[in-house]
Order: C-alpha cells, then sequence, then structure tokens
C-alpha cells in the first residue's frame, strides 16, 4: 500500500468520524415545526371564527359523504434541513372528518422553508354523534428524519378546525334512540 493510499484512507476514516459524531450532537429534538392558516375546498365550507376560542376557530360545515381537501402549509422551525415523512390528522375512531391521503407524501425542509401539504378527507360517520357534539382538531403529527435521527411532533393549527354533527335530518343513517349507536360499536 503506498503512503498516498494510506493518508487518503486515513482521511476518509477521520471524516466519517466527525460526520458520525455531527450526526450524534443533532439531537431529533433540535427539529421543530409549525402551521399557517388552514383552508378548505370541496364539499364543504370552512368558516374562520377569529373571536371564538383563545386562537379563534375554524369550523368545517359538515355534508355527510363530502370529500373534502384541507391546504395545511407546513414550516420547518428548527435549524436544520428535515425530511417529513408523514402528515396526519390526529384521529379517534369513528371521526367525523376521515383521513384519505396527504399530498405530497415526503418531501424536504430547509430551515424557515414552508410547503403546503394536501390532506385529501371525507365527512362521514355522523351515525355516532348526536347533533349537539362537536368534534375538534387541533393540529397534526408530522413525522420527520433529520441528521440526528427521527421522530414526530404534534404541531397545532393556527386555529382548531372544528366539525359539527348534523341534526338527525343531514345525518342518513343515525337512529333517533341515542343509544342504539355509540362510537364503540363496530
Amino acid at each position: 500500500m503506498t503512503a498516498e493510499l494510506r493518508i487518503a484512507l486515513l482521511g476518509a476514516a477521520i471524516l466519517g468520524t466527525a460526520a458520525a459524531g455531527v450526526a450524534a450532537a443533532v439531537p431529533a429534538t433540535t427539529a421543530s415545526f409549525a402551521t399557517g392558516p388552514t383552508s378548505a375546498r370541496g364539499g364543504a365550507a370552512l368558516v374562520s371564527l377569529p373571536g371564538y376560542g383563545a386562537r379563534g376557530t375554524d369550523v368545517l360545515d359538515y355534508r355527510d359523504g363530502a370529500q373534502v381537501t384541507l391546504a395545511v402549509p407546513v414550516r420547518n422551525t428548527g435549524g436544520f434541513e428535515v425530511t417529513v415523512t408523514e402528515v396526519a390528522l390526529e384521529l379517534a375512531r369513528h371521526d367525523l372528518l376521515s383521513q384519505v391521503s396527504v399530498t405530497p407524501a415526503r418531501f424536504s425542509l430547509a430551515p424557515g422553508e414552508t410547503r403546503t401539504v394536501v390532506v385529501e378527507g371525507v365527512l362521514g360517520n355522523c351515525r355516532y354523534y348526536h347533533e349537539r357534539e362537536v368534534r375538534s382538531y387541533d393540529g397534526v403529527r408530522v413525522g420527520f428524519e433529520t441528521l440526528g435521527g427521527s421522530g414526530s411532533r404534534h404541531v397545532p393549527f393556527v386555529r382548531p378546525v372544528v366539525v359539527h354533527s348534523p341534526m338527525i335530518v343531514g345525518c342518513p343513517d343515525r337512529k333517533l334512540d341515542r343509544e342504539a349507536v355509540n362510537r364503540r360499536d363496530g
């Protein structure tokens, strides 16, 4: 082995060790995000009520079976580039709003950069709610990868999105007996 080859291998080993050290020194906990104002289009209207609640509220008008598109700006507020691997509504069983897809599914964000994510959803499951119930969606879960690892964060919306369960005439599968169907059922 020549001296030049030994020096090149030694240099590569030193650079590899330094890169691993930098990656270990940048913990995934440094990743942070923020959202911008949410907008909607499709079969239901989104109405902003700035005076309702501490941050205001966005009310999504329930229309059974309506397809809804939510545009959610996601901003990297951290100091390092991240790859966003998932953006998802934080949903419970039989929610009034169900997520169908998200576009783009995976993307990179430099520090300070914003990308609008399109969340496709459908309104349904009103039979599990009575007409005075609301379901509030406070934010999204953002999965990410960065130099120091991976993780996920709950990222609050600028204003929570609220879906109000409709009256019985707006919910084709609701029973008059409120105990007939509940969210614990099928």
